[in-house]
């Protein structure tokens, strides 16, 4: 006896493959969700540790490449400064890319 279903939507195979993309998408929502306490808390260790080891933070003041340059940002003067002023992060779903070993976020 056969299953429809698994006919009509692929092999195992590919269903794995979509399943670990899916995986890999949600883990990016969770970490981009993430973002807002930490940084807004000043906590830049904790806020650098959500990007991947050799990740890259492309915004608005800059580019930060690697952990220690993003707990820089965080740490630092401009971000201090406008935290300081009330100043605080409202996330929203952002749009997410995958594309090999490498994801993309733009919100």
């Amino acid at each position: 006896m056969t299953d429809t279903h698994e006919a009509t939507t692929g092999t195992d195979s590919e269903l794995e493959a979509r399943l670990r993309r899916i995986d890999d998408q949600l883990e990016f929502y969770q970490r981009v969700s993430a973002y807002g306490r930490p940084a807004d808390g000043n906590l830049h260790e904790e806020t650098a540790e959500l990007w991947a080891p050799e990740g890259v933070y492309d915004i608005d003041f800059g580019r930060f490449e690697g952990r220690d340059e993003i707990a820089d940002f965080i740490h630092g003067s401009l971000h201090q400064g406008l935290t300081a002023k009330g100043c605080s992060h409202v996330l929203s779903l952002p749009h997410v890319m995958l594309r090999g070993d490498r994801a993309y976020a733009s919100v």
